[in-house]
C-alpha cells in the first residue's frame, strides 16, 4: 500500500511536469521524482512489481528524453535512473541502439557529473551483444574519456567501469594496451602525489585520503585485469611490464602497505602470463626481498603467488644464483621461525619450499637439508602443530625432499636421528592426506625410497 501511494505521488509529479509548458516546468520537481524512482529500483525491477510490465514505456517516455534536458543536473539524474533500471529490456533493438547513441553522446557533455553518469550507464549496456558491436568502433575514444574522468575525480567508480571494459574487449585492447597502461600509471602517480605530499596531517580530510587510496587501488586492479586478459599476447605483456613495473617498485619502496595486495597481484599476472621471468621482473626481486625484511611475514600470503612464479619460471636463474637461493631460503626460514607468523603464513612458507623442490630437481641440492630441518623442528615436537593443514604441508616438505632426492633426505634424517620420528608421524597422519595433490606426493615420496640401493637405506 505504501509503495502504491509513493508511486502515485511520483506519477502525479511527472505528469504535472510533462503537461506543463516548457517555460513553466520546474526541473527540481522532475529531479526529485526521478531520484525517488531510482531509490525504488530494487522492488520495482522485481517481476512481482505491480508496474514491472510498464517500466520500458516509463523509461522511454519519462527518462530517456531527459538525456537532452537543458539542465545538466536533470541529464545526470536521467542517466542515473536509466543505469539503475538497465535490467529492463526493450522489445525493439532499434530503441536500445537509440539509447546507446544518447548515452554515448553525453560522454562529451560540458558538465562533469553528466559525463560520469554517462560512463556508468555504458557499463551495463556492454552485456548486450549488439551494443558491444556498436562500441568496438568507438573504443579508443570511449577509453580516453574514461581515463580523463579518472583524472578529474579521485574515485574508484570509473576504474571499475574501465576494468569491465578491459575484460569484455580484451582482444580489441591489444593495439593500444601499452598506451592505456601508461595513462593509468600516470593517473596512479598523480593520485599518489596527492597522498604522499601531504605533510600536515592535522588539516587533512581523512575521507579524501581514503577516497584517493581507493581510487589508486582501482587503477592497480584495472592494470592487473589488463595484463590478465592479454596473457595470450606475450610480446604485449613484456611491453606492459616496462610501463607498469616502475609503479610496483614505487609502492614497495614507499612501503604503501594498503596497496601491496594489488601490486603483488600485478606482478603475479605479468610473470604468469608470459611464463618466464624477464630481466625487468628480476630487477624487482631485490625490492620484494627488502620489503619482506621490512615487514617480516605480514604479507607472505600476498607475496606467495609471485614468489612461486619466480621459482617456477625462473629456475634457470635460481639454480645458478646462490644469492637468490639464499634469499628464498631466508624468506622461508623467517616465516617458519617468526613468532608473529601464524600457521596460515607458515603454510605459505611450506608451499614455497615445495615449489623450489619440484621445479629445481637436481639443481638446488644445497637448499634441501635446511628445508628438511625447518619442517622437522615442528614435526618432532609435541603440540608444535595446531592445525591439520599445517601438519599436512609440513609433512609434504619431507615428502617433496624424498621425491627430490631420497639419498640426500635420508642422510639428513639419519644424521640428526630424525628418521624414526618423522616416518612414524607420517604413517600416523596418512588419513589426513585427502586432496589429489596430497595423495600424489605421498605416493611419489614413498616410492622414491624404492630407488635407493638397499645398502644405503637406514635400518
Amino acid at each position: 500500500a505504501t509503495l502504491n501511494i509513493i508511486l502515485g505521488f511520483i506519477n502525479s509529479v511527472i505528469t504535472q511536469y510533462s503537461q506543463a509548458p516548457e517555460e513553466a516546468r520546474n526541473p527540481q520537481l522532475i529531479d526529485g521524482a526521478l531520484n525517488m524512482m531510482g531509490a525504488l529500483c530494487g522492488p520495482l525491477c522485481s517481476r512481482k512489481s505491480p508496474i514491472f510490465s510498464t517500466l520500458p514505456d516509463f523509461l522511454l517516455t519519462n527518462v530517456i528524453p531527459l538525456f537532452k534536458s537543458k539542465y545538466g543536473f536533470v541529464r545526470a539524474r536521467a542517466l542515473d535512473v536509466y543505469c539503475r533500471y538497465s535490467s529492463v529490456e526493450f522489445s525493439d533493438k532499434q530503441v536500445l541502439h537509440g539509447v546507446f547513441e544518447g548515452v554515448y553522446n553525453l560522454l562529451n557533455d560540458a558538465e562533469l557529473p553528466v559525463r560520469v553518469h554517462a560512463a556508468l550507464a555504458l557499463q551495463p549496456m556492454i552485456e548486450n551483444e549488439d551494443i558491444r558491436g556498436l562500441l568496438q568502433s568507438h573504443l579508443p575514444q570511449v577509453m580516453q574519456v574514461f581515463l580523463n574522468l579518472t583524472n578529474e575525480i579521485d574515485s574508484d567508480t570509473i576504474t571499475h567501469v574501465i576494468e569491465e571494459f578491459v575484460e569484455v574487449f580484451a582482444d580489441q585492447m591489444a593495439p593500444f594496451a601499452v598506451q592505456l597502461a601508461q595513462q593509468l600509471c600516470d593517473t596512479f602517480m598523480r593520485i599518489m602525489g596527492d597522498i604522499t605530499t601531504t605533510t600536515d596531517m592535522s588539516s587533512v580530510d581523512i575521507d579524501d585520503i581514503s577516497d584517493k587510496t581507493m581510487a589508486a587501488m582501482g587503477v592497480l586492479k584495472t592494470l592487473g585485469t589488463l595484463v590478465l586478459n592479454l596473457e595470450s599476447s606475450a610480446e604485449v605483456v613484456f611491453k606492459l611490464e616496462e610501463v607498469i613495473f616502475p609503479i610496483v617498485r614505487f609502492v614497495l619502496d614507499q612501503r604503501l602497505v594498503d596497496l601491496y595486495d594489488e601490486v603483488y597481484e600485478i606482478l603475479d599476472c605479468c610473470t604468469f602470463a608470459v611464463k618466464t621471468i624477464s630481466p625487468n621482473a628480476w630487477s624487482l626481486f631485490d625490492v620484494i626481498y627488502t620489503t619482506f625484511k621490512n615487514d617480516s611475514s605480514d604479507f607472505i600470503e600476498e607475496m606467495l603467488p609471485s614468489l612461486d612464479n619466480y621459482v617456477s619460471y625462473g629456475m634457470d636463474v635460481v639454480s645458478t644464483n646462490s644469492e637468490v637461493q639464499s634469499r628464498l631460503f631466508d624468506i622461508i626460514e623467517t616465516v617458519m621461525k617468526s613468532e608473529r607468523a601464524g600457521e596460515s603464513e607458515r603454510i605459505c612458507a611450506c608451499k614455497l619450499a615445495e615449489a623450489i623442490m619440484l621445479n629445481g630437481r637436481g639443481k638446488v641440492d644445497g637448499m634441501i637439508p635446511g628445508l628438511i630441518s625447518l619442517a622437522a623442528a615442528y614435526l618432532l615436537v609435541n603440540d608444535a602443530i595446531q592445525t591439520r593443514g599445517f601438519l599436512v604441508y609440513t609433512l609434504e616438505v619431507i615428502l617433496n625432499a624424498l621425491y627430490y632426492n631420497p639419498v640426500i633426505t635420508l642422510n639428513v634424517l639419519e644424521q640428526f636421528q630424525w628418521t624414526g620420528g618423522i616416518f612414524t608421524r607420517l604413517v600416523q597422519s596418512i588419513d589426513k592426506f585427502t586432496r589429489v595433490n596430497d595423495k600424489k606426493l605421498v605416493i611419489l615420496g614413498l616410492t622414491a625410497l624404492l630407488s635407493v640401493p638397499a645398502d644405503q637405506l637406514p635400518p
